[in-house]
């Protein structure tokens, strides 16, 4: 395996994770639509992944560290579960 087909294969994670977590923030937001710091996540998580769609790392980074300020804000039982498992898609997304 070539150096740019890790590459590739380390984007592909880091996306697929944040999307999870971008999916799984909708659900959470969807069971408590009254949270505004959830709203705000989601929001923050989807121009994250828009960001990392378009290979701008730094831009997502920073909307992802946005986005685990705003689960830290919420109230919902799963927020806590939610910034973990975001903490580890930013894990992929650093450079």
């Amino acid at each position: 395996m070539t150096a740019s087909e890790q590459l590739t294969l380390s984007l592909d994670d880091s996306e697929a994770s944040l999307v999870q977590v971008y999916r799984d923030v909708g659900t959470a937001y969807w069971q408590r639509p009254w949270d505004i710091a959830l709203k705000k996540a989601l929001m923050e998580l989807g121009a994250a992944k828009h960001a990392l769609h378009h290979g701008k790392r730094d831009k997502a980074l920073r909307f992802a560290l946005k986005a685990t300020s705003s689960l830290a804000a919420s109230h919902h039982s799963e927020a806590s579960a939610l910034r973990l498992e975001l903490d580890r898609a930013i894990r992929g997304i650093r450079p």
